[in-house]
């Protein structure tokens, strides 16, 4: 059997990222959001969460092309939506309604210098809120109004992705990796808990930012990735 040729990533760095969104998790409180004291948008969600808790280039490239946008007011008859509540301008809270009904996840989100956390929590009973174990984090990173980085924790796996300006104002330099920090190969042979990596460009002078493709590596399908532009 030949030998997998993988490519070089900081697998610290990776682990660091994980690390810390857990221990924010860890370390997370719940407060009461009154709503009458927010900006309430509304958004269909689609099934994906991270649609209203994502805001990277990736994201807006997924949002025009499903034509979901956010909304002051929610279509009749809607059923599957995020509601998003902010305050100051900024997210502070964002609940899932699922076929019409307000699911049992929700998230939360804590600022910390330039970082956004979107943390899961769950109500199954209609009164007692906790922690969810099971839900993922969601991370922002921000240089001003542009998204630098941005990652999602799901389960065991980082969803890390990069965004990079370039001399040219319409190209975006775009990194993905998928990372599975404490596999039991992530430290030695195997794929070293490497799944996917994804380079490319994306350029912003149409009406939807465009992804090109110029290298990667990945063992299974493409998952939660734009569709690239040949």
């Amino acid at each position: 059997m030949a030998e997998i040729m993988l490519p070089d990533f900081d697998k610290e760095y990776l682990k660091k990222l994980y690390d810390e969104a857990k221990a924010k998790w860890e370390e997370a409180e719940y407060h009461e959001i009154k709503p009458e004291v927010c900006d309430i948008t509304y958004m269909r969600s689609m099934h994906r969460a991270q649609y209203a808790m994502q805001c990277g280039l990736s994201n807006v490239y997924k949002l025009r092309t499903y034509k979901i946008k956010e909304q002051l007011t929610l279509r009749k008859n809607s059923k599957n939506y995020s509601v998003l509540y902010r305050r100051d301008g900024k997210l502070v809270q964002t609940d899932l309604y699922s076929d019409g009904k307000k699911y049992f996840e929700f998230f939360q989100m804590l600022y910390e210098d330039n970082k956004r956390y979107c943390l899961p929590f769950c109500c199954f009973d209609g009164k007692t809120v906790q922690k969810h174990s099971i839900g993922n984090i969601y991370v922002t990173v921000f240089d001003g109004d542009f998204v630098t980085e941005e990652y999602e924790i799901a389960g065991n796996t980082i969803i890390y992705e990069r965004y990079t300006r370039t001399s040219d104002k319409n190209k975006v330099d775009y990194y993905c990796i998928h990372y599975q920090p404490n596999s039991d190969d992530a430290d030695g042979g195997g794929t070293r808990g490497l799944r996917a990596v994804y380079e490319g460009y994306i350029m912003l002078d149409s009406k939807k930012p465009e992804f090109y493709r110029t290298g990667g590596w990945s063992w299974y399908e493409e998952y939660y990735l734009p569709t690239y532009e040949k």
